[in-house]
């Protein structure tokens, strides 16, 4: 009787136990990844800025590297960040000559509005890079657009950076985070920043490093895409009321 007793007892803490591990692993999983991302969140912009500030003593400062560019047109991008940044930065695989072959099937989504990416329009109109870590990068221009010539002048480049590169999930805001490289500007430490906007930038509701903390989270809760000013904000570091 004594042993039936024990081998009741012990089937009841394995049980227990397996309740506890079923309701913490989750939890555990999400903190590790939230570590990860962070830390390769940092890695990359130091990464980035180092790149830029190398290329500054080949290229000349920041503000002068505006060639023309035609408006999302992926091989004259490719030509620009070849020349300013890709060949100071360890990178693993250029999309350039794959296109549509390369960037295969990748996409990311944005869970605000559903809607995700199209495969062959980032082989148009978008350059990706993947580094040695398995980040990678997608990127295409902004700035003024010249209907007329097709050229853009006041260049910037927008990037997504997602910090496991291939792998899910793919979502902005969680693997996913928006930089750009304002050309016109000179900051001799920061050349990447978090110029998103909200609601479509219908309103001009632009989001910056600028802005009360409340307001980036509030941001980051309404459209994903301005998460990174938030984290950015925050060192990296995904707080607790991150809306992970």
């Amino acid at each position: 009787a004594e042993r039936r007793a024990v081998g009741r007892y012990n089937h009841s803490n394995i049980y227990s136990i397996g309740i506890v591990a079923a309701m913490t692993l989750p939890a555990v999983i999400n903190k590790i990844q939230k570590k990860d991302t962070s830390a390769r969140l940092k890695k990359f912009y130091s990464a980035f800025n180092q790149a830029i500030r190398r290329s500054t003593v080949d290229n000349g400062p920041v503000w002068s590297w505006n060639d023309q560019v035609l408006y999302h047109d992926a091989d004259d991008l490719y030509d620009w960040f070849e020349k300013y940044i890709a060949q100071y930065m360890v990178i693993v695989q250029n999309c350039r000559d794959g296109k549509s072959k390369c960037t295969g099937n990748y996409q990311y989504c944005n869970p605000a509005t559903g809607s995700c990416s199209n495969s062959n329009n980032i082989a148009k109109s978008s350059i990706l890079y993947v580094f040695a870590d398995g980040g990678s990068i997608t990127a295409l221009t902004g700035g003024n657009f010249n209907p007329d010539s097709g050229i853009v002048t006041g260049l910037s480049v927008e990037m997504a950076y997602d910090t496991n590169g291939y792998k899910k999930p793919n979502i902005l805001g969680k693997d996913i985070f928006y930089f750009a490289l304002q050309v016109k500007d000179d900051d001799k430490y920061n050349f990447l920043q978090c110029n998103r906007c909200i609601n479509g930038c219908k309103d001009n509701n632009y989001v910056t490093l600028n802005d009360p903390r409340e307001e980036l989270l509030n941001a980051c809760k309404i459209e994903p895409s301005t998460c990174g000013c938030l984290l950015m904000s925050d060192g990296w570091e995904f707080k607790k009321d991150y809306p992970w």
